[in-house]
């Protein structure tokens, strides 16, 4: 024992203790200077719809980022079209839902209503990204004082698919030999059934009914003829009218007056009826601008030559027209990024997004795409429009952009709290019992305009 009491075990336990707690208060010292490891943010994107091109760009968008930023992960999954509304308000109702969603402008006020977005206008550089954009087309995702999407094309409606051959063999043609385009009702069905006549086996006009995508067909006539959703001023239904009593007429004088088309059109969708024209079955087709995407998704190279027109417009010689001023074209954005509001990480969702449109990618959703090329998707941004792939494949809708027709008349497709549970239900069933004559225009009109006040919960 030393002179202050302790053993020299003693002293080399306390020397060891200084030692430890030395060089532990060094590593902690060393350890405190660390920066924390960034954590990788993980967000899901889910992909309603589209086609198979579209779906090979959008994993290659992902992987493009994924690589260029290494703190956020981006996951991309594809969800049915059909099943859209059902999937998202379940996923909701589970706590599955994801942050990014693409889908319709249709439905934007429906889920507005229901509080399932973010609006987008709040974000950093919302204006650079909204400046790439055709003014008429980033307007479909303006909904009660904001913007709500970044759109990636956009499908115009109504357009019909005129098949070339066919028409010449039917004589439909000038003295220049050029095809003769139906510019109204009369010529339509006067054309269809002069091609019907002269090409045995093919239908003079086809068109789809039992889906929501067939009914944005037939509202997108209406509203060419006059007709509404919703009283501008007033807010409450307005389809007892002759507007759209009109177009059912149509609908069923093409059947069962003209029989240029064949009752089987009540159970015949978007899809089934633009297959069977590119298969040559009938002379024309209604549709959308979409012809070229649903051709490259079948992977179908018709034989014969065929042309895409706007949807002729009614005289009011034979059917009477609506109110409202007509509308050329009704527009759609069917594959528009949404920030949804259950997010927790929606600034990197924004970085995304916001990503995809300021380098350039939402121009090249397109012929122009590096991934190979997307067909039958209307341009929304200029620089889409300037793409000569672009110009190469739909030269008519190119010449009417720059003239600055094509946008004359156009408008958002309508979009409010309770119409996709109209036009996937209700008007349906009203255009498909006038068809099969088991109610008149204006009784299946009048139960659709009782249907339309229930379901908006106005009074007539």
């Amino acid at each position: 024992m030393n002179k202050i009491g302790i053993t020299k075990i003693q002293a080399v336990i306390v020397i060891a203790v200084i030692v430890i707690a030395a060089t532990g208060g060094l590593a902690y010292y060393l350890l405190s200077q660390l920066k924390p490891a960034a954590q990788v943010v993980e967000i899901t994107w889910w992909h309603f719809g589209g086609i198979g091109s579209e779906h090979v760009y959008a994993r290659w968008l992902v992987e493009q980022f994924n690589k260029e930023h290494p703190n956020i992960k981006v996951k991309w999954e594809h969800k049915s079209w059909m099943q859209k509304r059902d999937i998202l308000i379940s996923s909701f109702i589970t706590g599955t839902a994801p942050d990014i969603i693409t889908q319709d402008t249709g439905s934007l006020g429906d889920f507005v209503e229901m509080g399932y977005y973010v609006p987008l206008d709040n974000f950093i550089d919302w204006d650079k990204v909204k400046a790439l954009f055709v003014p008429e087309v980033i307007e479909t995702v303006h909904y009660k004082g904001h913007y709500w999407g970044v759109p990636t094309y956009f499908d115009g409606a109504p357009f019909i698919a005129i098949n070339v051959d066919a028409f010449k063999k039917a004589g439909l043609v000038d003295s220049q030999g050029n095809i003769l385009i139906p510019t109204t009702w009369e010529e339509l069905t006067e054309y269809a059934k002069k091609c019907q006549e002269g090409n045995p086996g093919m239908v003079g006009f086809s068109f789809p009914v039992p889906t929501y995508n067939d009914m944005v067909m037939f509202e997108a006539i209406v509203y060419q003829n006059g007709g509404r959703w919703l009283d501008p001023e007033t807010g409450k239904p307005v389809v007892n009218d002759s507007a759209w009593k009109a177009v059912a007429q149509l609908y069923h004088d093409l059947v069962r007056v003209y029989k240029v088309s064949p009752e089987s059109v009540v159970d015949l969708d978007y899809y089934k009826n633009i297959m069977a024209f590119l298969q040559g079955q009938s002379c024309m087709a209604l549709g959308l601008t979409w012809f070229r995407a649903i051709q490259s998704e079948l992977n179908i190279t018709t034989p014969f030559k065929w042309v895409m027109a706007p949807f002729p417009m009614n005289t009011g010689k034979n059917y009477p027209r609506g109110r409202y001023p007509p509308v050329s074209m009704i527009m759609d954005a069917t594959t528009t990024f949404y920030i949804l509001s259950v997010s927790r990480h929606r600034n990197e969702a924004w970085e995304f997004i916001k990503w995809v449109a300021l380098n350039g990618y939402t121009g090249k959703w397109g012929p122009g795409a590096p991934t190979g090329p997307i067909y039958g998707r209307t341009p929304a941004t200029y620089d889409q429009w300037k793409d000569p792939k672009w110009k190469e494949v739909e030269p008519y809708l190119t010449k009417l952009f720059e003239e600055g027709k094509l946008f004359q008349g156009a408008q958002p497709t309508p979009t409010f709290r309770g119409i996709i549970e109209l036009l996937e239900k209700h008007l349906p069933d009203a255009v498909r019992s006038v068809i099969l004559e088991q109610k008149t225009a204006d009784e299946a009109f009048k139960d659709l305009q009782q249907a339309a006040e229930k379901v908006l919960g106005v009074a007539g």
